[in-house]
């Protein structure tokens, strides 16, 4: 039986260690009380009519500042996305001490279908829901490098990738990785200095267990840049701005789902965006599709520009590569969203 617990109490002898933990920063958005707040959009335009359920999002600005960190997990499982069984007490836990993110949330049903969980909620806890399925046994310390979602570009950019900053400060960044390896991002993975060898490629519906499993902590589980967040994409793109000097950059850009509007065109469509681009275009704006360029190539655009307008998706979390200043228009289809979207663009950095 698999029960649910929490990384800061559990017993002692599961031998679970943290090698590294520290408090949330976010000093520019930190109040004299200690409570995080997201800025406000400078300007909230509803062109339609007044939207109550909008405002009282933008209203709830409070962020959950909870610990950073990287455990160890002695033999240590793998299931899904990001949960984790302990090897002696089996219990759940999961890569966050923020309160939505606790082992809690699987026991909901389409939660755990969400993040590929293979386990069956019972009155006492959980069971597996193939308990003949096959383990993946990894010798040594190995580190589970997967997050939520992370078949999603943006989620990849701001769930995992800010891992590899404890990994880095804690010289863990050699060790072996279960990670999730298409083309794309297996090259944002070696960009960062994470090498093919390392990979070993994440299948969600695997189990995977290791001799010493390496967690990090999910560290922008809603998006909000903190101080070490913001200072590490903006290494990044300060490196390759640099390495671009004298190249002529694009001040205004306009972030496109053209292409993506006609492969997918029951999703996310937007109706009138040609006309949009012509317009824009006719301005002086540079009408950009991240998903047809290199990696390097939209971190230079995004790093170079004073303005940018684009519907929420995937794209727009590039601005994490923008210069402190960098004005933000960003066109919300969806009141989901919006929370989520408002931390993104409201973390320290932009206007």
């Amino acid at each position: 039986m698999i029960t649910r617990g929490d990384l800061n109490s559990l017993p002692e002898d599961e031998g679970v260690r943290f090698l590294a933990r520290e408090p949330f920063r976010a000093i520019a958005s930190t109040d004299r009380h200690g409570v995080v707040r997201r800025k406000p959009p400078v300007e909230l335009l509803q062109p339609f009519e007044p939207n109550p359920e909008a405002e009282t999002i933008i209203r709830n600005d409070e962020i959950e500042a909870s610990d950073l960190f990287i455990a160890d997990l002695p033999g240590g499982t793998l299931l899904g996305e990001r949960a984790f069984v302990t090897r002696r007490h089996e219990i759940l836990v999961t890569d966050s001490f923020q309160r939505r993110h606790t082992a809690a949330i699987f026991e909901d049903d389409g939660r755990r279908r969400f993040e590929g969980v293979p386990l069956d909620l019972t009155p006492d806890g959980f069971l597996l829901s193939d308990p003949s399925k096959q383990k993946i046994e990894l010798p040594g310390r190995v580190v589970a490098l997967t997050a939520m979602e992370a078949a999603n570009y943006g989620a990849f950019l701001l769930r995992l990738v800010p891992k590899l900053i404890l990994l880095r400060q804690s010289n863990l960044l050699d060790l072996p990785m279960i990670a999730p390896a298409n083309g794309w991002q297996r090259k944002i993975l070696n960009f960062f200095g994470v090498s093919d060898e390392q990979i070993i490629p994440h299948d969600r519906n695997e189990i995977y267990t290791a001799e010493s499993l390496v967690v990090p902590a999910l560290r922008s589980s809603e998006l909000f840049i903190d101080d070490g967040c913001m200072n590490f994409f903006q290494s990044v793109a300060g490196d390759v701005v640099r390495k671009n000097l004298g190249r002529p950059a694009y001040k205004h850009i306009y972030i496109s789902r053209l292409s993506q509007g006609k492969a997918r065109p029951d999703y996310r469509l937007f109706m009138n965006e040609q006309e949009l681009t012509d317009r824009l275009a006719a301005r002086g704006f540079y009408i950009f599709e991240p998903e047809a360029h290199s990696f390097e190539e939209q971190i230079f655009v995004f790093a170079s520009a004073d303005l940018v307008i684009g519907p929420g998706g995937a794209g727009m979390f590039n601005t994490v590569f923008c210069r402190p200043g960098t004005k933000i228009i960003s066109l919300e289809p969806m009141l989901n969203w919006l929370g989520l979207h408002l931390n993104l663009f409201s973390g320290g950095l932009h206007d």
